[in-house]
């Protein structure tokens, strides 16, 4: 998966690419680690799918995101820039 922008404004958009169908969530965490934003996808189907997330109500920082697939979690760091 890729996320961009990256720094980001007012969203940014992660794409993932899965060979089957799975469930996802995806977390965002502040840099002490408390979840700040929670998406729950549900059972997304095989293939390609670009998940958008709006920055409204992140203050400028760094923040890991987390994508659990059927608990298997990803992670990576995400700058956003107000």
């Amino acid at each position: 998966n890729s996320v961009h922008p990256n720094p980001a404004s007012q969203s940014f958009t992660i794409d993932l690419d899965m060979t089957n169908s799975h469930n996802v969530i995806i977390r965002v965490l502040d840099i002490t680690g408390r979840t700040v934003l929670t998406q729950n996808r549900g059972k997304l189907s095989a293939g390609q799918h670009l998940m958008r997330l709006d920055t409204d109500q992140l203050q400028t920082g760094l923040y890991i995101y987390q994508v659990n697939i059927d608990g298997d979690v990803k992670s990576g760091k995400i700058s956003i820039s107000k």
